[in-house]
């Protein structure tokens, strides 16, 4: 989905403001790859001024020295590890991106198929701050495509995210960009690297599984729990990713059926090799099956490529055929699509909004909203009626509830606005009207993280403020909740 434009500006002559949440081997490959553009002559329009890994971030408005830090991560495997004063043990990932001012966040965190976090959270509290986002964690898109590509387009900001299928095969750019006017039927091909390396081997070798499996581990092309790539769980992530953004299909991983690689024996490899086909872990997504699984092919089949590459082949009405093939997965592979991603944003000359200040408020000043957020947040569909809201909201003590449409909020209903239909003779009418159509406008959202003073200048213009964690909505707060910390 295609984000709203804020503005028509250009950014203009200035550098434009990264920040790296995720300081991993991808996180370090975006450093070196930002690095290597820079040395060879060709400045650079980025400038990183926030880099956050697991013991806490590094931060300097004018730009951080890249190379010291790769260094310091290589060496101690931290970067704050001797950093002076620009370290923010303090600030994990989502504190960092509120405090520095930066127009894009690369959020490059360890994919997470259970709950999605924390990258969820760091890109939807970009994303609220008006930030920019690029991406190659599919745990977010895995388990809630629609409502992140909805909060991107709502707040109006660029999400990128084609590091997150295939590396740096251009796969989803190839269908929006070039096939564009095509109609896709059907996307299948191998998109796990770590998969079709350990069947090549059983191939090439004669190797079992867990000798294949071994001897990829130690070369370091699996990882060190390999379950989610051999259990075929990392290539359903990139299947639900292409099912929504090229399809049109609202799928979540849960809808995927998946088959990993762990029964795959020798000798059904020799057998398949005696008859001239390979054993290749395939990707099939149509418009009516999702799939993962290991698949027998002809030997001359363009999916039946070896070692660590993938291949994908896209079925279209007018161009007919298309395949596409490359390094899908490593250090800089992925660092080339989340590079080609922030040009991207680039490109799309999107001037970001304003994000928050570098510097947290102390004292009472520094109190975040979670804190003082009512735990009985209660919500109801638009689709719902008048009368099921009123119930929900009586049983909860509550005076206004948040209105929400496939997960999103879209407007408030409130205690008054009940008694002004019950006025003019609308009892009646409460079990036939629907709560969309007497809602009033949607409240605003805020981080649990956003210092209290924040919130208070919002409550000065909005009765209440919506208190979200990530795409969730955790608590509410209202003008009321303010008095005792002032009084």
């Amino acid at each position: 989905m295609k984000a709203k434009q804020v503005s028509s500006l250009p950014l203009g002559d200035r550098k434009v403001r990264v920040q790296i949440v995720g300081f991993g081997v991808v996180g370090r490959g975006v450093a070196k790859a930002l690095l290597r553009k820079t040395q060879d002559g060709k400045p650079s329009p980025f400038v990183v001024v926030s880099i956050t890994d697991r013991s806490g971030s590094v931060f300097d408005d004018a730009g951080l020295d890249l190379k010291a830090l790769v260094a310091a991560k290589d060496k101690h495997g931290t970067i704050t590890h001797g950093a002076g004063r620009v370290a923010r043990p303090d600030w994990d990932g989502e504190a960092a991106i509120k405090n520095v001012r930066a127009d894009i966040v690369v959020e490059v965190t360890p994919t997470n198929i259970v709950d999605g976090e924390p990258g969820l959270t760091h890109i939807a509290e970009a994303m609220r701050l008006g930030k920019h986002v690029v991406t190659a964690n599919k745990g977010p898109f895995a388990l809630r495509f629609g409502e992140v590509a909805r909060l991107a387009e709502r707040a109006g900001v660029a999400l990128k995210y084609g590091g997150s299928v295939c590396g740096a095969v251009p796969i989803i750019e190839l269908v929006r960009d070039a096939l564009v006017g095509n109609d896709v039927s059907s996307i299948r091909g191998v998109m796990n690297g770590s998969c079709n390396f350990i069947l090549s081997k059983m191939e090439s070798t004669g190797q079992t599984f867990a000798q294949a499996l071994e001897g990829a581990r130690k070369m370091g092309v699996t990882e060190t729990d390999p379950s989610q790539d051999i259990d075929g769980w990392d290539a359903a992530s990139k299947v639900v990713i292409l099912a929504n953004a090229l399809m049109g299909r609202a799928l979540t991983i849960r809808d995927v059926d998946v088959t990993g690689i762990r029964g795959v024996t020798a000798e059904q490899v020799r057998a398949a090799k005696k008859r001239g086909r390979k054993i290749r872990s395939i990707a099939t997504l149509t418009r009516d099956v999702a799939k993962v699984a290991p698949v027998e092919l002809e030997e001359g089949s363009p999916l039946a490529v070896d070692g660590t590459l993938n291949v994908a082949t896209v079925q279209t009405d007018l161009a007919k055929d298309i395949t596409i093939v490359g390094r899908g997965a490593g250090q800089m592979e992925t660092a080339s699509a989340i590079l080609a991603d922030l040009y991207a944003v680039l490109r799309e000359r999107i001037q970001v909004r304003g994000a928050s200040s570098d510097v947290r408020p102390k004292g009472l000043a520094g109190l975040e909203v979670r804190e003082i957020a009512q735990k009985k947040v209660a919500t109801v569909d638009a689709r719902a009626t008048l009368g099921d809201a009123i119930k929900v909201m009586r049983k909860k003590g509550i005076s206004q509830i948040p209105v929400v449409r496939d997960g999103v909020p879209v407007g408030v209903l409130s205690e008054r606005a009940v008694l002004d239909l019950l006025i003019r003779g609308g009892r009646k009418k409460l079990d036939e009207l629907r709560v969309g159509d007497v809602m009033g406008d949607p409240l605003p959202e805020i981080g649990h993280r956003t210092p209290v003073v924040a919130v208070a200048r919002i409550l000065e213009r909005k009765p209440a403020v919506l208190i979200t964690k990530g795409i969730d909505i955790v608590g509410i707060v209202t003008r009321a909740d303010l008095l005792p910390l002032v009084g």
